[in-house]
């Protein structure tokens, strides 16, 4: 569920004070960005969110995706159009009324150029990759099949002594 979903819900002052919950950001860095300068891009989503009161609990190492429609961001009046970026992830567990500050910072923040907070729970979601195996079979046993190529000759005496025995009954 994103963040404005939740506050559309209603969610009480009072909830939100008490419990923290488990939110997850995704977001892409701009291509631009070297790749030594990600890591301290990370670090700031990091430290954006621990300046907050949050506990990460995981997070995924950005990797160079291709997006699946190029899309554009406006860094110091100027706009520039990205069909890649580098996609990382955080989970993190906050105070609800701390996320849409989280999500302010990232928007003032030109290396991140797309990211979305959904709430989640705290267990590992990805699916572990499994291999299928399989079973080796021995071939079935191959069956020969016997022609036999004789021919019994038949006698014209025999085939007309058979017909007329047909006829006469």
């Amino acid at each position: 569920m994103t963040i404005d979903k939740e506050i559309e819900k209603g969610t009480t002052e009072e909830e939100y004070e008490e419990d923290p919950k488990v939110y997850e950001v995704g977001f892409h860095i701009v291509p631009t960005t070297a790749e030594d300068d990600v890591a301290s891009v990370v670090n700031t989503v990091r430290d954006t969110i621990e300046n907050l009161s949050g506990v990460i609990i995981s997070e995924g190492t950005p990797k160079m995706t291709q997006l699946a429609y190029s899309m554009d961001h406006i860094v110091a009046n100027k706009k520039s159009i990205f069909d890649k970026g580098d996609f990382g992830w955080v989970k993190f567990q906050v105070v609800p009324e701390n996320v849409l500050k989280i999500k302010e910072d990232l928007e003032k923040n030109d290396s991140v150029f797309r990211f979305l907070i959904i709430s989640t729970v705290k267990e590992d979601t990805i699916s572990k990759k499994t291999m299928v195996k399989f079973k080796k079979t021995a071939p079935a046993p191959k069956q020969e099949i016997k022609k036999t190529d004789k021919k019994e000759e038949i006698k014209e005496e025999e085939v007309d002594k058979a017909i007329e025995d047909l006829v006469v009954e």
